[in-house]
């Protein structure tokens, strides 16, 4: 094979490409009726990317004060953003089960707190007074 055989493969293939793209911008699926694409605002990015989110307001809607994790009571915990009674019970049994937690993280051993979860408290929690 000389190398106008491999020239004319390669423009062949470039034009395909062009080609398939080209009709990709023809073809290419309309919103539906009534569905508005936009850009979201530099604020609104930065309020969702924010750590004051209303997501991590606790049920009170008060800011939430630093709980000690080895210590605090369910009603103390379930201030928490992000946990309810029953995550508040699992970490009492789970200490009482277990000894103290050493660092704040150990928190996502307890059944259904994750990192999500955690990340949403770990700022309000700690194991030392």
């Amino acid at each position: 094979m000389d190398w106008r055989s491999t020239y004319r493969i390669a423009l062949s293939l470039i034009a395909l490409l062009a080609f398939a793209g080209a009709a990709w911008f023809v073809v290419a699926p309309e919103p539906s009726p009534g569905v508005e694409i936009t850009r979201p605002t530099p604020a609104a990015t930065s309020a969702a990317l924010s750590d004051t989110s209303d997501a991590d307001a606790s049920p009170t809607g008060e800011e939430p004060l630093s709980v000690n994790l080895n210590t605090a009571s369910v009603e103390e915990l379930v201030e928490l953003p992000g946990i309810g009674e029953t995550l508040a019970g699992r970490i009492v049994e789970y200490r009482e089960e277990n000894g103290p937690f050493l660092r704040t993280d150990q928190v996502m051993v307890v059944f259904g707190i994750g990192p999500g979860t955690y990340e949403k408290l770990r700022r309000y929690v700690r194991v030392r007074e």
